[in-house]
């Protein structure tokens, strides 16, 4: 009756601690790492050992490897390591005494339906048993299963997500409050795969699957996060989720430094992507996706900062990049009501927030004239008599920070949506300063970066994008640089950092600049 009464309520009940406490993976996960298809749809948490926890659930999976007699559970006695394979894929890898065992866990969209790809690879020398198991343990704590159905097509929790079993399992165990913890007593390979159909009051159902693992197979299920798919619906593999994604941030800002930051860019700019926009992030999305190039996207985000009733400073200044980048007009006469009432909300001065930079004068200036066009003379006589001051600095050490502050997945245990803007603002601030027609390269470059070869494309300037190249010719750097922007739209380049006598309106070209200096 308590757990009706707490559902009705809307808390979410949880298993009794006594019944728990000494269960496997009841510890928070340290960093959890969000993993979802395009659009902001249902997605999952993935624990620091592959735990996978869905969006509503009031459980979680774990995995289990047998490799010889024993159970090894991932991240409780067996050595795992989680990173980011590709730009999508969230990859743990289990050591065994036999060698390693890869599981990859990647979103998509089966059958029209939000989804997680779980593939468990067995790279180790021998034969190997795997388990996924449904138990009531949240990554931060402890959840609750009242009932659970397990059978060789499908295992289902309650109401919400399941498992879609694309392989027939050997074996199928459950258990409730009373058997005690399901992973600590996993069946073998060869115990039988009878249905099971249990209800638990006190909420301590669960559910195993057990499958034979040979040398080099690949074991896949698909976490259904909204619905049920049909069987024969085509299930993409994670090499398919990564190529698609690959071809999807292409045309937007790309950066190579020689090193992981390409990567890095790449992680924020999906998490970025397939999270739903917080109001309290709002703004630092909407800069980070008009500066990525994400142009329906970053409208998305522009909807977002109706909700925003605070932070007027921020609100404007994010409006004000946005449409300096994009310059819809239509968009913004949609949108008017948020930079409308944050600019009747600031004060006179308009301080640079640290990742503005220098565009912030022209792009309040730009927004200024764009309300005057949309009939909003006076929210554009007001943003035309705000003073700005647009900062260079600080982008090299923001970067490093962010990047120090980041695990092996590139994620954040902080505010994480809000760092992975902040992290692709201050890289591509780092490497380009813009104000108006003024484009500058190099300014805060970090230390690190000083004599690599850098490559950056598709990176979203006033009146078009920018690509370009630096290589190095012994102290001498080489420019390549091109330009895209439509016929006559004004651009002036500058490295001023590098080579102060360098500026060009050419809008492709290459030369050899001066001779820095930096000791590298």
């Amino acid at each position: 009756m308590i757990t009706s009464l707490a559902r009705r309520l809307g808390f979410a009940p949880a298993v009794s601690a006594a019944l728990v406490d000494s269960w496997s993976d009841i510890a928070p996960a340290k960093v959890p790492t969000t993993v979802a298809p395009r659009g902001g749809l249902k997605g999952a948490k993935v624990g620091d050992a592959g735990q996978i926890q869905p969006d509503g659930a009031a459980w979680s999976i774990s995995w289990a490897v047998a490799s010889g007699a024993n159970w090894q559970i991932a991240g409780h006695n067996a050595k795992t390591t989680r990173s980011l394979n590709g730009a999508a894929v969230i990859e743990t890898v289990m050591a065994t005494p036999d060698g390693p065992v890869h599981q990859r866990i990647a979103s998509a969209v089966v059958d029209g339906r939000p989804a997680l790809i779980v593939e468990i690879e067995n790279l180790a020398r021998v034969a190997v048993a795997v388990a996924s198991v449904v138990r009531p343990v949240l990554l931060d704590g402890r959840g609750h299963v009242s009932r659970i159905e397990a059978t060789t097509e499908r295992i289902a929790a309650g109401d919400g997500p399941s498992l879609r079993l694309l392989a027939p399992p050997a074996a199928i165990a459950g258990a409730v409050a009373a058997d005690g913890d399901l992973l600590a007593a996993l069946p073998a390979p060869d115990a039988g795969s009878a249905p099971v159909s249990l209800r638990c009051r006190s909420g301590a159902a669960q559910a195993a699957a057990v499958w034979p693992l040979p040398h080099t197979a690949t074991l896949r299920y698909v976490v259904e996060l909204a619905g049920v798919t049909s069987a024969s619906s085509s299930v993409p593999t994670t090499v398919d989720i990564n190529r698609g994604w690959s071809k999807h941030l292409e045309a937007g800002f790309r950066v190579d430094v020689g090193d992981d930051v390409g990567t890095a860019i790449a992680a924020a700019q999906r998490q970025l992507l397939t999270s739903e926009v917080s109001p309290g992030d709002a703004a630092s999305v909407l800069v980070a996706l008009a500066e990525s190039g994400f142009v329906t996207e970053a409208r998305d985000a522009l909807v977002q900062l109706e909700r925003v009733e605070t932070d007027d400073a921020r609100v404007l200044q994010a409006v004000a990049r946005w449409f300096q980048l994009d310059g819809d007009l239509e968009v913004l006469a949609d949108n008017v009501v948020a930079p409308a009432r944050a600019a009747h909300g600031v004060a006179t001065q308009l301080a640079s927030d640290a990742g503005s930079q220098a565009w912030l004068p022209d792009a309040l200036g730009a927004l200024a004239a764009g309300m005057r066009v949309i009939d909003q003379p006076d929210v554009g006589e007001r943003i035309g008599s705000l003073s700005s001051s647009g900062v260079t600095e600080g982008a090299a050490n923001e970067f490093v920070r962010l990047r120090n502050a980041a695990d092996a997945s590139w994620s954040w245990a902080a505010d994480s949506q809000r760092s992975a803007a902040e992290f692709v603002r201050a890289t591509r601030a780092a490497l380009i300063s813009d104000r108006g027609e003024d484009i500058d390269l190099l300014g805060d470059l970090p230390l690190a970066w000083r004599g690599q070869a850098i490559d950056v494309f598709n990176a979203p300037v006033p009146h078009g994008a920018l690509s370009f190249g630096i290589r190095w010719h012994g102290p001498r750097p080489a420019l390549l640089w091109e330009f895209k922007g439509a016929a006559h739209a004004p651009f002036r380049l500058t490295c001023a950092s590098v080579d102060p006598d360098f500026a060009t309106t050419e809008i492709a070209g290459e030369t050899l600049l001066a001779d820095p200096s930096w000791s590298v």
